[in-house]
């Protein structure tokens, strides 16, 4: 079943792309009527058109010549709304994308969807990882692995392998990665960080306890001294 074509009006020029829609007219034609005629295809145009929009005011004003055949409504149609060129970034604007791409700890065992699908979160990482280094033209090489690696949450660098020379293997040992074995990675983590925690807690305390028993000595060792020498200044003649 075709997807509907929404009505084009053109004074939304934020939330509409003409050159998408002309592409999705053609696609409605194609699959309501692949033996339309030309004739069929302009008449049919006009009901894709707002009302009283300036995309029908300039179907309205369409000369006979131009209403000759769809290719030259199409004609028309792309010189009333020229395509708009997409910003293309350069390979380092794509790297800088790469290395701001990042997996957070949270993420490790938990599924993401994708479309329609439900995906690991990990996999759906690396998809958009592959796909900003092919843009930036270095999935064939090294370039920048390390880096990324090393903002990868400790519990996935740590099944990995030290070093890699192509995307592909980087990003294939990471879709690869056993759920399982991440999760108890991430449990042993947070053992031996509760435990490091702890011992510094115990190591805190036990300073603090030798600091007031310090200061007490001291405050005491003082109070001693004053009296004495109180006592000394009263046997004084």
């Amino acid at each position: 079943m075709a997807e509907a074509v929404p009505l084009f009006y053109r004074d939304r020029a934020e939330t509409e792309n003409a050159s998408d829609f002309i592409k999705a007219f053609n696609c409605s034609m194609l699959f309501l009527n692949p033996l339309s005629t030309d004739t069929q295809k302009i008449q049919a145009l006009a009901n894709y058109l707002g009302m009283g929009s300036p995309a029908e005011r300039w179907y309205d004003d369409l000369m006979a010549t131009q209403r000759a055949s769809w290719d030259n409504v199409v004609k028309a149609f792309n010189d009333r709304w020229p395509m708009t060129k997409s910003a293309t970034l350069t390979s380092e604007e794509y790297q800088t994308e790469l290395l701001d791409h990042k997996m957070a700890e949270e993420d490790i065992g938990a599924i993401k969807t994708v479309g329609c699908q439900k995906v690991w979160a990990h996999v759906k990482w690396v998809e958009e990882a592959m796909e900003l280094a092919r843009l930036a033209k270095i999935e064939s090489g090294p370039t920048l692995i390390w880096q990324v690696k090393k903002q990868l949450p400790k519990a996935v660098r740590k099944l990995l392998d030290k070093e890699y020379m192509t995307w592909k293997k980087f990003t294939d040992d990471v879709k690869d990665l056993s759920t399982s074995k991440l999760k108890q990675e991430c449990e042993e983590i947070e053992e031996r960080k509760r435990k490091d925690e702890g011992r510094d807690l115990r190591l805190m305390q036990k300073l603090e306890a030798t600091k007031r028993a310090t200061t007490a000595d001291i405050t005491v060792q003082l109070q001693r001294l004053t009296i004495r020498q109180v006592a000394v200044s009263r046997t004084s003649p």
